[in-house]
């Protein structure tokens, strides 16, 4: 017997917002001036206001990464978490299925009375 994969709504969820984190990771580290801060770090001979301009973009840098990775790591605990409950949905609904009956139990005890 072949099983057939469902995707429920909480796995195509759980992917969407794994695939937002990635996105949005790729977006956020990519967003650095990397090329600026290379000539600044390569230069031999830096000003006081160059120096200053350095620091920050250090700081600037290390906050970016941990930003993108946050995001990366949120998202993607988002959708791991969805993707886990649609496979219980779907587990639920294999289980219920044999035992599903058109109309509920107590209205059968009634009519034979």
């Amino acid at each position: 017997m072949e099983r057939k994969k469902i995707y429920t709504f909480a796995d195509f969820m759980g992917g969407v917002f794994v695939i937002i984190g990635i996105i949005g990771f790729i977006t956020i580290v990519a967003s650095f001036d990397y090329e600026g801060y290379n000539d600044l770090e390569d230069s031999i001979y830096l000003l006081d206001e160059e120096e200053v301009q350095l620091e920050m973009m250090k700081d600037d840098l290390m906050s970016t990464w941990v930003v993108g990775i946050g995001t990366l790591l949120i998202n993607v605990a988002i959708g791991v978490v969805l993707m886990t409950m649609g496979k219980i949905v779907r587990l639920l609904q294999e289980i219920r299925g044999p035992l599903q009956t058109s109309e509920p139990e107590h209205k059968e005890l009634t009519e034979t009375n």
